[in-house]
């Protein structure tokens, strides 16, 4: 059995956060809040051009090292799925609603990346690097001294034209504002895995998009809700698991492969944790030949 979840706005939010290297004071930028950014976005609706090279998998970069605000981006690459090519391109942060040609981003950050923390006023957007138009504006999710981690995916503003936009799912460290999902809770002596596939949604066909995850040869995870045990899933709602403290090796295998004993096609990697603390699992990528599982800690409970 398996389940696919989709939530029809841009927008999804949770919980998280991690310690930032050196006072916040530190930090670029302006204001009272933190934000990252981790860079999925890939167009959901290729161009039909020919692939060039396949993409790079997940970043091994510290999202804690002291970087100047802008970094350095390497050229857009593309790769093949299905006979089209998607572009694969940097995106950018602007600490206000209404960026122009000449606002100085916060961030840029490529692909399969996650950024440094940035301080920013409570009104932060999202670009493609070369087009203005195609952003997201976060407003109001800060709380004062709160750090949000931004997770940025390829999505449509029209579900009938598929016209390409940008999506995200808003982590907050603090969890306390009305519009934040919760973690839910765990055994003290155990840490906890998010996962959420939303920027599968789009790459793969329809029917491709539900993956169970594994430890492999040892069979699905254990979910944090009993009634999802050994269940397949999809879709751009998180679902959370609970881990054992140490180093767990995690796979995806698709939906109709064997399910919790199948072959997995996507890792595995290895996630470390220890007691309380929670941790990100993101499957992303260009297409069906190029997926990849990245790992983001987001703190601790």
């Amino acid at each position: 059995m398996f389940r696919i979840r989709v939530l029809v706005a841009l927008a999804c939010v949770g919980v998280a956060g991690v310690g930032v290297a050196g006072p916040a004071s530190a930090l670029p930028g302006r204001g009272s809040y933190q934000v990252r950014v981790v860079n999925l976005f890939v167009p959901v609706n290729p161009s039909p051009v020919a692939p060039t090279t396949s993409i790079p998998g997940p970043s091994t970069t510290s999202s804690t090292t002291s970087t100047p605000s802008v970094t350095t981006s390497t050229p857009a690459t593309t790769s093949a799925t299905s006979g089209t090519a998607r572009s694969i391109a940097p995106i950018r942060v602007y600490d206000t609603s209404l960026p122009t040609k000449k606002t100085k981003p916060l961030l840029e950050v490529d692909f399969g990346e996650t950024s440094k923390y940035v301080k920013t006023s409570r009104s932060v957007t999202v670009t493609a690097k070369d087009d203005l138009k195609m952003k997201v504006s976060v407003v109001g999710l800060f709380g004062k001294g709160e750090r949000i981690t931004l997770v940025v995916y390829g999505s449509t503003s029209d579900v009938d034209t598929g016209t390409n936009a940008l999506g995200y799912l808003a982590l907050g460290d603090k969890g306390g504002k009305q519009s934040v999902v919760q973690w839910p809770k765990v055994p003290s002596d155990k840490a906890e895995l998010l996962i959420f596939p939303g920027a599968l949604l789009g790459l793969l066909p329809e029917d491709a998009t539900t993956f169970y995850f594994v430890t492999p040869g040892q069979g699905c995870l254990k979910s944090q809700s009993p009634s999802s045990q050994d269940l397949g899933f999809g879709g751009n709602i998180p679902t959370f698991f609970v881990l054992e403290s140490g180093s767990t090796e995690v796979a995806a295998v698709p939906a109709g492969s064997g399910g919790c004993d199948g072959a997995p096609t996507i890792g595995p990697v290895t996630v470390d944790a220890q007691p309380g603390d929670r941790v990100a699992l993101l499957p992303y990528g260009s297409g069906s030949e190029d997926l990849n599982l990245l790992v983001v800690p987001v703190g601790d409970s």
